[in-house]
């Protein structure tokens, strides 16, 4: 008979190993590495995430999860302005960086193997295009111009990221990120002070 899980035991490693893949990336992530790295069983693991691919979708979800969060806290925001420099201070942060390598890394996998990392395909996109398209209905936009407003500022943060990941040009990526917003400065340039 199988034990039960543990669910705040779960949350606990589950952060754990969150913390481990920001640090490490996912390329050599084996139950064997990532236990010996959190001071526990491979077996904890298998009890917990029952895989190496439910554990790493379980972890990605888990950043993603964060990001949302982290964008759509409550405040002045729209999609065009301070939603979309919130999350790129949040993303292109030094302290983010290894994490969203991570993150490109997964969807890289999960596009070539969708069969393997459908989970992490099904919400990538649209949990995110739901939660922008909902908070633009709610400032009046009708529902087909929410959706494609939100489209296009999910593309444009994940595409400049993934610009400025590759190459390492900030000044770059932030003008054309101003271009987007209509000319606005980021939030540390205005004064505002963003968590």
């Amino acid at each position: 008979m199988t034990r039960p899980v543990d669910s705040q035991r779960h949350e606990a490693l589950l952060d754990a190993a969150a913390a481990h893949v920001r640090s490490q990336g996912v390329g050599e992530l084996s139950f064997r590495t990532l236990a010996e790295a959190l001071g526990v069983t491979a077996n904890t693991l298998v009890h917990h995430f029952g895989s190496k691919r439910s554990l790493t979708i379980a972890v990605m979800n888990r950043v993603r999860d964060q990001l949302l969060d982290t964008t759509m806290e409550d405040g002045p925001s729209a999609l065009a302005d301070a939603t979309t420099w919130r999350a790129w201070g949040w993303a292109a942060s030094e302290e983010h960086e290894q994490l969203f390598r991570s993150f490109f890394e997964i969807y890289g996998l999960a596009l070539m193997h969708p069969q393997r990392y459908g989970p992490f395909l099904e919400r990538v996109v649209d949990d995110w295009l739901e939660t922008l398209a909902t908070r633009l209905r709610h400032r009046g936009l009708p529902d087909e111009e929410a959706t494609v407003r939100a489209t296009l500022g999910l593309a444009v943060v994940r595409g400049l990221l993934l610009d400025y990941l590759t190459t390492g040009d900030r000044n770059r990526n932030e003008a054309a990120l101003r271009v987007f917003t209509g000319g606005q400065l980021p939030p540390h340039e205005r004064g505002v002070v963003t968590t």
